[in-house]
């Protein structure tokens, strides 16, 4: 068997709200999945399912910045309004191709923890953007 290529993240896309936030991204990941639907009937040897209802997510984890009109402003607006934003992710950079999907979706803001760490610690924000629609997988 061939060898496929490894990939190493190293220049995350991640925009929201038509803001670009890459520089302040440290771990991010997109999220889909469908519920299973028991499907099973009489005579079957085992369990069925059928495919469900879909939902998704976006969860990132960012370097948290509370200078004015920064990441901290953005988030804590679209929290506190609970406005739906779009959400892109790509795994390396805003040009989108065959070797660099992006994942894209409207969303609403479902968890933010504004700060978390240790004393000594670099201060991060964990955030999770909940889809309100089908995350859409994009090559260009």
């Amino acid at each position: 068997m061939t060898r496929t290529a490894s990939f190493v993240i190293k220049n995350p896309y991640m925009k929201v709200h038509n803001v670009d936030i890459s520089e302040m991204v440290r771990e991010v990941e997109v999220n889909r999945e469908y519920a299973e639907v028991d499907d099973t009937s009489s005579g079957d040897g085992n369990e069925h399912n059928a495919q469900g209802i879909g939902s998704g997510s976006f969860v990132a984890t960012l370097r948290q910045s509370f200078a004015t009109a920064n990441l901290d402003d953005l988030l804590e607006q679209i929290f506190s309004t609970g406005i739906d934003v779009e959400v892109v992710v790509a795994p390396s950079g805003s040009t989108l191709s065959d070797t660099n999907p992006g994942w894209s979706a409207l969303c609403s803001l479902r968890k933010y923890t504004p700060f978390s760490g240790k004393i000594g610690d670099l201060v991060e924000v964990k955030a999770e953007f909940k889809a309100q629609e089908e995350i859409a997988r994009t090559l260009t």
